[in-house]
């Protein structure tokens, strides 16, 4: 007797919290989407003068204990894991974790891309060279990347309102 039931692919969610929503706006990434989380004990660290200064055009997910941000989960597979790593510079770059989210009300764990040890001392160095002491504590406190968003992607807000509640 034959088996016609096909195998599942096994899936895992992963976190979308930067350039991911800008592309996933766009019809540019081609997981699906699951909805908007609650990322716990990080947060989201970016600053406009981050291009300028070190040449990064993107935010990094830092890790902080009872902070938390909000972004979006993917399903994605495995294999789509692989093409993720290479795309976001793992382990160069970025480096991947699991953490603990809150999804539709549920706690639930997901991947999430963070920056690998050398680029966050690399971070430390340059916002300790280049920011005051009050620039550094608003930039700590503010999400800038969601401000950012809403200034120059304003179609955002409309397309996933949770986000920036």
């Amino acid at each position: 007797m034959e088996n016609d039931q096909e195998t599942e692919e096994i899936t895992k969610l992963v976190i979308g919290y930067g350039t991911f929503i800008i592309k996933s706006a766009n019809g540019d990434v081609r997981f699906n989407k699951i909805g908007v989380a609650k990322i716990k004990d990080f947060f989201r660290l970016y600053h406009p003068r981050f291009q300028h200064l070190f040449g990064y055009w993107y935010p990094f997910a830092i890790e902080k204990k009872h902070a938390s941000f909000k972004a979006l989960v993917y399903e994605v597979t495995e294999k789509d894991l692989v093409s993720l790593d290479e795309y976001e510079g793992v382990p160069g770059l970025f480096q991947r974790i699991t953490c603990n989210i809150s999804l539709h009300g549920e706690d639930k764990e997901a991947e999430l891309y963070i920056p690998s040890d050398y680029t966050q001392i690399r971070l430390r160095e340059d916002i300790d060279e280049y920011f005051s002491e009050r620039e550094k504590k608003e930039l700590y406190k503010r999400d800038y990347w969601l401000e950012y968003l809403q200034i120059h992607h304003k179609y955002l807000e409309d397309l996933y309102p949770e986000l920036f509640i």
